[in-house]
């Protein structure tokens, strides 16, 4: 409610906007269907998107930030490595992210033998928001004429089980929401 507003108010003044979503491959308007009307079958929802789906490019990477006022002080940046079981300490960000991805993909051409690369051996680096499932199919698409044809279904397969997980989970969410608000009350699914 508060971003329609938002949206709103700044059509009012003949402001543009356009919403920032990076945490599954596709925006859920760029899909055919909307919350209310989303596929509860992974086997539905991957036919759909493949075929009336519009996946969209990443935004291209700031090259540079404009400089932070003088008189701020951004304190201690903090860094985020995690224990993940059996394989040590890992590095956060999407540099990291990208490298782990890189290297599996050569690995994985080099032995010409198939690995789990996305987005599981990324999971964690995906669930935080540090690398997001469009730039991931962006980086596999770069390469993909070294993959075979089944492995590059294989690997969006997984990207938009993703996707519907992400989503299901969202609706979910929200029916858990609407289920404690008073009868009375509207839903909130758009």
């Amino acid at each position: 409610e508060i971003e329609r507003r938002l949206v709103g108010n700044l059509e009012d003044f003949s402001v543009e906007s356009n919403r920032l979503w990076s945490s599954t491959m596709y925006r859920l308007e760029d899909t055919p269907f909307n919350l209310r009307t989303i596929p509860w079958e992974y086997e539905q929802f991957e036919k759909e998107v493949n075929r009336d789906g519009v996946l969209k490019e990443c935004l291209p990477k700031l090259t540079k930030f404009p400089p932070p006022p003088s008189n701020f002080d951004f304190g201690r940046v903090p860094t985020w490595i995690s224990k993940i079981a059996g394989e040590g300490d890992r590095e956060g960000g999407e540099t990291a992210a990208l490298k782990i991805l890189e290297d599996n993909l050569a690995n994985e051409i080099r032995n010409r033998k198939s690995l789990s690369i996305a987005p599981w051996s990324i999971g964690p680096w995906l669930e935080l928001g540090c690398l997001s499932p469009r730039l991931v199919k962006e980086q596999i698409l770069k390469i993909a004429t070294k993959l075979t044809q089944e492995r590059l279904r294989t690997l969006n397969t997984e990207l938009i089980l993703w996707d519907f997980f992400r989503f299901i989970s969202l609706v979910k969410s929200i029916m858990n929401i609407e289920a404690h608000l008073p009868k009375e009350s509207k839903s909130i699914i758009p």
